[in-house]
């Protein structure tokens, strides 16, 4: 049964909740391939990311350079994608999550292609800048679209799997790079990992725009019909019935709204210790594959340590989240921040030991990487549902900054002579950081108002 029409002779065309819809609709064939080609995206997305890493042993010994000078090559690849994040992301909710993602796409896939013309490490520095830039513009409207067309009961578990992609990205390439670099070279990485990219723009394409999205701004009420039809198969809509959202979906909170309610201390803590998390688990993806080489892991190995680093991390997120139902997340947040910070170091120490150190480097991936999940756990428990997405979101972009500055603080040290075991011990360090952060915010979060929600 359809709602009654609009006739024009006055406002009694039924408000349709277009948001409890989709939330309360079945799970089809639409948001299923909404998520898997979202979530290829990402994978994608974070082979581009990472394939600097892989490639850079050989780019130092075919260039002459020192391992300190990719300092600024991975630290820039990070702000890139922090300033994407900032400008070219929230384009979406002017233009649409679609054409920021179909236009982010050409542009960091056309930046992977042309990375191999790169000549010098200063070059190679403004290009994967600019490629950062597209990189980070997709991730928040990726999320955002899966996000907004996901049933409430699977919203979560959608965005984890989406979440989560860029480490099977890292994983994947790091794999493939082992086997590509000895017989094409490291510039076939690039042309590789930039077609891919170009090749997922035909899916994409495919995709519908965010029916939110579409709601929010008045546009295409055919389409948004059409779109809660297929996934409303009870019902058929039209066009000139009237859609509504519920004013959670329209009325963004600020900044200013997570430092009000006693939640000053916490949110500072919070990004405190998601940037101490990414510190150390980004420094450890970007150098790992020159520190164990330096330290006489073989080329190959070093690289596919990489990959299960990311491995390691998709299965600790997942176990760690399990654990996050059933004993509270500051608690395995905690324990899992100490043990990485713990297991950190010995990478080193049991280097060139293959066996030894792929056991070192999956546990640190394990707690190191799968906690981060955690920290996306904590910052919804703690903030009211008014400010939840804009709590979560400015504590990820905050983050980024630690992520950068991991890479960096790396090279510095290498710049100084300081032997590589130290770049583990300052990893480990940032891990020490974020779970004293957390254990903090557990003492905090006992003095918040009894209405505040979990």
């Amino acid at each position: 049964m359809t709602g009654a029409a609009n006739d024009g002779q006055g406002p009694r065309a039924e408000a349709i909740p277009a948001g409890a819809v989709i939330d309360n609709a079945p799970l089809r064939g639409l948001q299923l391939r909404i998520l898997v080609i979202v979530a290829i995206v990402m994978v994608l997305e974070g082979i581009d990311i990472q394939c600097i890493s892989f490639v850079a042993p050989a780019i130092m010994r075919d260039w002459g350079v020192e391992a300190s000078a990719f300092g600024s090559v991975f630290s820039v690849g990070l702000i890139g994608a922090l300033v994407g994040a900032a400008i070219l992301g929230p384009l979406g909710d002017k233009f649409g999550r679609k054409p920021v993602i179909v236009a982010n796409i050409l542009f960091f896939a056309i930046g992977t292609l042309v990375t191999p013309l790169a000549w010098d490490v200063q070059s190679l520095t403004i290009i994967r800048f600019l490629t950062s830039l597209g990189l980070g513009g997709v991730t928040p409207n990726a999320i955002a679209l899966v996000s907004e067309y996901a049933p409430t009961k699977v919203r979560a578990l959608f965005v984890a799997i989406v979440a989560t992609a860029p480490l099977a990205g890292g994983m994947l390439g790091g794999l493939a790079s082992r086997w590509v670099i000895p017989a094409y070279g490291w510039e076939a990485v690039f042309y590789g990992a930039g077609a891919l990219s170009l090749l997922i723009l035909i899916p994409v394409f495919g995709l519908p725009e965010s029916a939110r999205f579409l709601i929010a701004t008045g546009r295409r009420k055919d389409l948004v019909a059409r779109i809660l039809s297929r996934l409303d198969p009870g019902r058929v809509y039209r066009s000139d019935q009237h859609f509504t959202l519920a004013a959670s979906e329209r009325d963004a909170a600020g900044m200013a709204d997570l430092f009000r309610g006693g939640l000053a201390g916490i949110t500072l803590l919070l990004w405190l210790g998601v940037a101490a998390n990414l510190f150390m688990t980004v420094l450890l993806i970007y150098w790992l594959p020159i520190l164990l080489e330096g330290q006489g892991v073989a080329m190959g190995t070093a690289i596919v340590a990489t990959s299960i680093l990311n491995g390691a991390g998709i299965v600790g997120g997942l176990v760690l989240a399990f654990l996050v139902d059933r004993v509270g997340a500051p608690r395995v947040i905690i324990g899992a921040s100490f043990a990485a910070a713990l297991v950190v170091p010995l990478i080193g120490m049991a280097a060139p030991d293959t066996a030894m150190t792929i056991l070192f480097v999956f546990l640190a991936g394990f707690f190191g990487l799968g906690s981060y999940a955690g920290f996306n756990v904590i910052a919804a428990a703690v903030y009211p549902v008014r400010v939840r997405s804009a709590g979560v979101g400015w504590a990820l972009s905050i983050g980024k900054a630690g992520a950068a500055g991991g890479p960096f603080a790396a090279s510095t040290a290498l710049a100084m002579d300081m032997p590589l075991g130290g770049i583990y011990l300052i990893a480990a360090s940032a891990g020490l950081v974020a779970a004293g952060a957390i254990l903090i915010i557990a003492l905090l979060m006992r003095r918040l108002p009894a209405a505040q929600p979990a």
